[in-house]
């Protein structure tokens, strides 16, 4: 569900020639505060003005962020590297692979997942509540691969030379 900055000031009669003047103020100064605060606004911020009233409206959303391993599913892990839009990096700890982050401005975020093996960097543009679920390559799932391969390779091996399956089964007995 959408949150969002509200903000209404209510006035005595201005006159209609300022309210262009006053709804280009209004958003701007909103946008240099919430810089300010390091909530670097990309969505829009929408202000209107009436004779008696000036209002303006930021929108906030909701990430929900899960990491799993690739091959087994399992929450992988320790904390999120959330980048904002304008550069600063906030660190969320992850219980059970996953974190919601709320009130969150529109924008394009990076989003890097502290956990053991191949994980990288994932781009999420939020402009609306999102889930993101990444799977990571973890080095449990790379041995498991090799294993594989090894497995697939005797295998093979095996199956095209008759002659050394036969001795084999001669050492075995």
């Amino acid at each position: 569900m959408d949150r969002e900055l509200l903000i209404e000031i209510g006035v005595e009669e201005v006159p209609a020639s300022w309210l262009p003047s006053l709804t280009t103020q209004l958003t701007e100064v909103t946008t240099a505060q919430l810089k300010a605060a390091r909530l670097d606004v990309d969505g829009p911020v929408e202000s209107w003005t009436t004779p008696r009233r000036l209002a303006v409206r930021v929108r906030f959303y909701r990430l929900r962020f899960a990491a799993h391993d690739w091959l087994l599913g399992k929450a992988i892990g320790s904390q999120i590297s959330l980048t904002y839009p304008d550069g600063h990096v906030e660190r969320h700890a992850l219980k059970d692979g996953k974190v919601t982050i709320g009130s969150l401005p529109a924008g394009l975020y990076r989003v890097t997942v502290e956990a053991p093996g191949m994980a990288s960097d994932w781009p999420v543009a939020l402009s609306r509540d999102k889930d993101v679920d990444v799977s990571i390559i973890s080095y449990l799932d790379v041995a498991l691969g090799i294993f594989v391969l090894a497995l697939l390779a005797v295998g093979l091996l095996l199956a095209g030379r008759p002659a050394l399956r036969h001795r084999l089964r001669r050492v075995a007995a």
